[in-house]
């Protein structure tokens, strides 16, 4: 299998077409102050609480007027990767890997979930009869913001 790399975090404003790419640009200051303030909180229940507020557009990020329902961003976080492991895809085990928190992830073989860290999961890109990913999972960056 060959080894192929692939990101946390995706930023896809490089495919979208120039007017669309200025656009999201302007939201990028909201989506690093967003991200940066998930980094800062080191307790769970406070990472919750602030996860959970941002989602329901209560966070209070600086004001930007785009269309209703918008995200405003281009950039997608891994939430889950599905691995193979073995020679082929007819024999083998598959594991899913599932993210549960800030840089937390769960490793699901069959009945058994264990925690990994989110460095381990950059190594699931292939390459020999090691776990290659097969399909990855991104879900968008959502910036709420006050209208």
């Amino acid at each position: 299998m060959k080894d192929v790399k692939f990101p946390i975090r995706f930023d896809a404003s490089e495919l979208c077409a120039p007017t669309l790419s200025e656009k999201l640009k302007m939201m990028r200051p909201m989506v690093h102050e967003y991200e940066n303030r998930l980094s800062m909180v080191t307790d769970e229940n406070a990472l919750q609480a602030l996860i959970t507020k941002a989602e329901a557009g209560k966070l209070s990020l600086p004001e930007q007027k785009m269309a209703p329902g918008d995200s405003g961003s281009a950039i997608y976080q891994l939430v889950a990767v599905l691995t193979h492991e073995g020679r082929s895809t007819l024999s083998g085990h598959y594991i899913g890997w599932v993210k549960y928190g800030h840089k937390k992830w769960a490793k699901m073989d069959d009945s058994t979930v264990t925690p990994v860290e989110e460095n381990d999961i950059l190594k699931l890109s292939g390459g020999g009869e090691s776990h290659s990913s097969y399909l990855l999972i991104y879900k968008s960056t959502k910036v709420n913001y006050k209208s």
